[in-house]
């Protein structure tokens, strides 16, 4: 059994292995394997069982936006091998369009092959190697074949964001503690046009809403010498999304809270 906690309630998933050894092994060595073997056929089945389970809550807390319509199935390299992950389709309400929960759940990963903690071992092992002797000791120890570009990837995407972490020079759960007496937060709107690969005749282009959120707490001078209007901004922080105006309101609002000096 394992628990799945959540804010509400406690959500128990229970699967239940039946394991059996048709043939004893002649020595140890084959006997570690087979059991090896027995406990990995398991811990896929667990796997994709909780993560289904983990989906069925999602869709009941979002049940007003999103409808449930049916099952497909995704490859995925876990800790455990690859798996056939089992993943939700769903509608949306307000204009009917038809994806994959993956979309949405696998968003902060930087590919969707990969379980987080195979990206991080990916990380790991191209610490100081090529992608290619990376991507052959994520093999051996997945027990599924990898590519270098998915190691390539993976570097890419989470050192990105560490880049922009470290620019701004805050993180998301640690706020700064020096006060400042001001903290000016500022907000700007604009539409952008989205890009389709074919549009028909007589379809309406669709545009929609891009918001940007800015905190500083003032000004410096970029430049000593006389007459330069150049200035830097004191403790920036800037927040960009393309979702509605009061989820974006209330993300800024969490984000003065948590990332600015105040």
């Amino acid at each position: 059994m394992s628990p799945l906690a959540c804010k509400q309630r406690t959500e128990v998933i229970s699967v239940v292995c039946s394991l059996s050894v048709s043939e004893m092994a002649s020595d140890v060595k084959a006997l570690e394997e087979q059991i090896i073997t027995l406990v990995q056929q398991s811990g896929r089945e667990f796997y994709a069982k909780v993560f289904a389970a983990f989906q069925q809550r999602w869709l009941e807390e979002a049940r007003r936006e999103y409808t449930a319509v049916r099952w497909r199935s995704i490859n995925q390299v876990t800790p455990f091998g690859l798996l056939r992950l089992p993943v939700r389709v769903v509608r949306a309400r307000g204009d009917g369009r038809y994806f994959t929960l993956s979309k949405a759940l696998f968003r902060p990963k930087a590919t969707r092959l990969l379980s987080p903690l195979m990206e991080r071992g990916a990380l790991e092992a191209a610490t100081g190697r090529n992608y290619r002797p990376a991507a052959a000791e994520l093999f051996r120890w997945a027990q599924a074949r990898v590519s270098a570009w998915l190691i390539w990837k993976c570097v890419q995407f989470h050192g990105a964001k560490l880049c922009q972490q470290l620019e701004r020079g805050w993180w998301p759960d640690r706020a700064i503690p020096k006060a400042t007496p001001l903290v000016v937060t500022e907000i700007d709107s604009t539409f952008l046009k989205r890009q389709t690969r074919a549009r028909a005749a007589g379809v309406p282009v669709t545009h929609f809403p891009m918001h940007l959120g800015l905190h500083y707490s003032g000004r410096a001078r970029r430049y000593a010498r006389r007459g330069s209007l150049s200035v830097k901004l004191q403790h920036k922080c800037w927040i960009l999304s393309s979702d509605s105006m009061a989820l974006f309101g209330r993300r800024l609002a969490w984000s003065r809270r948590r990332g600015t000096p105040l």
